[in-house]
């Protein structure tokens, strides 16, 4: 990372709105994906949860920047290459993989971007991974992304700065368009990327009414968590932003986030 590009970091603030903001736009359709996937109409990536994680994705990203010491680089750096995968691959941003991608991205965007970095073997227990599971998704994603990993000035500053900007009624289309907008130049943005806009947003006007059998799946499914979410929902009493790193939301967009589970 540039000593321009370190100067110019959004705050913790603005880096945390603008996740809160792709987790807005991405999870009215979660059933919907996890229908298509169900169905295999939806190819499952490495980074795909069984069902939706109960800790928000914003808390869990701040989790993992407090405990790694990473703070504002280290989710500028995740927002970043989170951002290249959705536009690169064509998958755009969906919410069953928005934990353990982001995880990931902040994890190899700071081995890519800085000096100042963890060990996988210390990393992965703070994002509640185990080390063989971190080690697979970092392959996945760089296989993903070309080996294409550092991040630009752009991707940075400009594009969590502008994510931000969408609080408080994101779309996930606007988010996609942001996304590519900000986007290194060499990455084109894949086909897929309208498409997958599409049948998100088809998928959220046209979410049939579970069955009985879908509830039952939903219900036995609702009393197991990931490792990831079961280590952030149980370390969330146990930390605090230090003094170095206090960010995070207003009453209004915890609100606003939480009224979309």
């Amino acid at each position: 990372m540039t000593a321009t590009a370190q100067r110019n970091l959004p705050s913790g603030d603005v880096l945390l709105r603008a996740i809160a903001v792709i987790e807005v736009a991405a999870y009215p359709h979660a059933e919907w994906e996890a229908h298509m996937t169900a169905n295999g109409a939806i190819a499952v990536s490495a980074f795909h949860s069984q069902f939706l994680p109960a800790t928000r994705v914003y808390r869990y990203a701040r989790h993992i920047a407090l405990h790694t010491g990473y703070d504002e680089a280290g989710l500028a750096a995740g927002i970043a290459l989170l951002a290249r995968y959705a536009v690169s691959t064509g998958r755009g941003v969906t919410p069953l993989v928005l934990h353990r991608l982001l995880a990931t991205c902040i994890q190899v965007g700071m081995k890519a971007s800085s000096d100042r970095f963890l060990k996988n073997v210390y990393a992965a227990p703070m994002a509640g991974m185990t080390l063989p599971e971190l080690n697979h998704l970092e392959f996945a994603l760089a296989d993903a992304l070309g080996f294409r990993l550092i991040p630009t000035a752009a991707e940075l500053c400009e594009l969590p700065r502008r994510l931000a900007e969408l609080h408080p009624a994101p779309t996930l289309g606007r988010v996609h368009e942001i996304m590519a907008a900000c986007c290194h130049p060499e990455v084109a943005p894949a086909a897929f990327l309208s498409a997958a806009t599409s049948w998100a947003d088809q998928g959220r006007l046209e979410r049939r009414p579970s069955s009985g059998s879908d509830r039952a799946t939903s219900d036995a499914s609702s009393s197991v968590r990931s490792p990831a979410s079961s280590h952030a929902e149980t370390s969330q009493s146990e930390w605090a932003p230090s003094g170095r790193f206090q960010c995070g939301l207003s009453v209004a967009e915890e609100a606003s986030v939480a009224e979309t589970r």
